[in-house]
């Protein structure tokens, strides 16, 4: 009797393994392709940042929050500027943005989707 309880037992936890597992392998990670219009612009120019945020090809429209932080290389251990991101259409999140001072800049995507969150760092030059 007592070794037929451990093997139902043992059957009911090989089980619940593999559909876990099963779980795991059905889901599909979001992804993010970020591009800048251009990685060197003039002092006033405008720069457009835009974050296409899709699952297996399919644009992600209602992200629980996007937000691009920006700093110039002379502000790195300080304030950052964050900036709300609004959904411009078909999965894009796009921020048009122009700079008074020239320098090195640096860009955080902060995408949060789908219970995670997704972020990369880029740089951009202004002259």
């Amino acid at each position: 009797m007592t070794f037929c309880i451990v093997l139902l037992l043992i059957f009911i936890i090989s089980g619940c393994g593999q559909s876990k597992e099963a779980a795991n392998e059905d889901f599909a990670f979001p992804e993010v392709s970020f591009t800048l219009s251009n990685t060197e612009v003039g002092v006033g120019e405008p720069i457009l940042f835009d974050a296409f945020v899709s699952v297996e090809g399919k644009p992600i429209v209602d992200a629980d929050r996007v937000e691009f932080e920006i700093w110039h290389e002379s502000q790195e251990d300080g304030e950052h500027e964050h900036i709300l991101i609004e959904h411009a259409g078909e999965g894009h999140y796009r921020l048009e943005k122009a700079f008074e001072k020239a320098g090195t800049y640096y860009v955080y995507y902060h995408i949060d989707t789908m219970a995670l969150h997704l972020m990369e760092k880029f740089s951009f030059t202004v002259k």
